[in-house]
């Protein structure tokens, strides 16, 4: 669904190309938009028509970040653990080398082109480019709690959270933690940055929450 602002428009993603849930949404526009869900789901909307998407994986997609020219997605299970970090171009998807993750849980990317690359779950894990033999794990004490998402506005302002109401801010030279501030002990979900606002979502003691940060 769509709100413009007055009313909400309903998009219809056909059975033939969809069966599960959506995980996350990604796009430029609302004629470059791309699902990812269940199962290896992936799908793009051009404005007027859905197309499938070949995920080459069964395990759950669960984020998707574009930036420049290039998509990334991650998928992971746990029963068997397992994971995949996808590229997508366009209406076709691959797999790239994810070294040495293979037995650890994905659950968020974000990047910045030919810069930095972080994707996040068991850890933090960086590298500077996509050809990158292995992706890094970042000091083990920037935080002890899995890490749910990530978002930014820059290479020196990124944001993860996590479980247990982990909050971390990245600001080119070292980690904070606001876990303190943020006061819930159950894990975050959802996340997204603009400008000066950050907004979190989980839910902590069988009830949801949003957490407002503003510089």
């Amino acid at each position: 669904m769509h709100w413009n602002g007055v009313s909400w428009q309903t998009f219809n993603l056909p059975a033939s190309i969809w069966n599960g849930w959506i995980n996350k949404m990604w796009g430029n526009s609302s004629s470059d938009l791309y699902c990812v869900g269940s199962s290896g789901s992936i799908a793009f909307y051009n404005g007027s028509t859905w197309t499938k998407i070949e995920s080459g994986t069964s395990l759950d997609m669960l984020d998707i970040h574009g930036a420049g020219n290039e998509i990334l997605a991650v998928a992971s299970d746990n029963n068997p653990l397992g994971e995949a970090i996808i590229s997508i171009s366009g209406n076709s998807a691959a797999q790239i080398p994810s070294n040495p993750l293979e037995q650890h849980q994905l659950y968020g990317v974000w990047f910045v082109p030919n810069r930095h690359y972080y994707v996040v779950g068991d850890g933090i894990y960086e590298k500077h480019l996509v050809p990158d033999n292995v992706w890094k794990n970042g000091p083990l004490d920037i935080t002890h709690y899995g890490t749910t998402k990530i978002n930014g506005n820059g290479i020196n302002d990124v944001i993860v959270v996590g479980a247990f109401g982990e909050f971390l801010h990245f600001n080119g030279v070292s980690w904070k933690s606001y876990q303190a501030q943020t006061g819930i002990g159950g894990p975050y979900a959802g996340l997204a940055v603009h400008g000066n606002i950050v907004i979190a979502v989980g839910e902590a003691n069988g009830l949801a929450v949003i957490t407002i940060a503003r510089r």
